[in-house]
């Protein structure tokens, strides 16, 4: 396994215990083959949710790799990404993103894709954290 793999791999890990941390039901798949991480199973009014969850890393802060516009396209509208920005020297930071929000920040016509998340796109989303996450899935009450 190559050590970009081992970080990808590892930051899963790390997103998954977060979630599980804040009381979300999260399942792995045995196969990652259609850019799904995890699943989080949620119970609600509407009965039972399946939310597919994309996690990518990040060392820095101005561009996250490898989302491709084909796969989001496929994506159920309640898909998200999970982005974890990774430090050596103070806490990670963990942001997600809507299937929505992700589809506006990508081109269409892109066959790689790349997220740019400048400083302007990262204050535009800053509150959107795990916590916030987490609060939002076990409080919905659509």
């Amino acid at each position: 396994m190559s050590k970009q793999m081992r970080l990808g791999k590892a930051s899963e890990m790390i997103v998954l215990g977060e979630l599980l941390r804040r009381g979300l039901d999260v399942y792995m798949p045995a196969v990652d083959d259609r850019a799904v991480d995890m699943i989080i199973r949620i119970e609600g009014p509407r009965g039972v949710r399946h939310i597919e969850v994309q996690v990518k890393s990040s060392k820095g802060h101005n561009r996250i790799i490898g989302v491709y516009p084909k796969s989001v396209m496929a994506k159920n509208e309640e898909s998200i990404l999970i982005v974890h920005h990774r430090y050596e020297n103070r806490p990670d930071e963990f942001m997600y993103l809507t299937h929505k929000q992700v589809l506006g920040m990508l081109s269409d016509t892109s066959k790689v894709g790349d997220l740019m998340l400048n400083a302007p796109e990262r204050e535009k989303y800053k509150e959107q954290d795990l916590w916030h996450l987490a609060n939002r899935l076990l409080h919905d009450t659509d």
